[in-house]
């Protein structure tokens, strides 16, 4: 048999500022998954993590908003070189 420990770890609640960019991270995520069914939303999602990044500094959200903005630079690119 096996002896195994239970997990107890104690989550700290979220400051204001980390709470803002969690939410600002989902509603970007959520308009680019729309985004995959009418493009402009995938545009305004985009747009939507590259102003709101800043605002996500020194939060533990901060490279989400980062990754969002460098994958939309990418398929941008593949997409401008796709249909050249």
């Amino acid at each position: 048999m096996t002896n195994i420990q239970p997990h107890n770890e104690v989550s700290t609640p979220l400051s204001a500022k980390d709470d803002a960019a969690k939410t600002n991270a989902l509603i970007a995520y959520c308009l680019m998954a729309v985004g995959f069914f009418t493009s402009i939303f995938w545009l305004v999602g985009a747009v939507w993590a590259m102003v709101k990044k800043g605002d996500a500094a020194d939060t533990i959200y901060e490279d989400h908003l980062q990754t969002s903005s460098k994958y939309f630079g990418g398929a941008l690119a593949l997409a401008l070189l796709a249909f050249s």
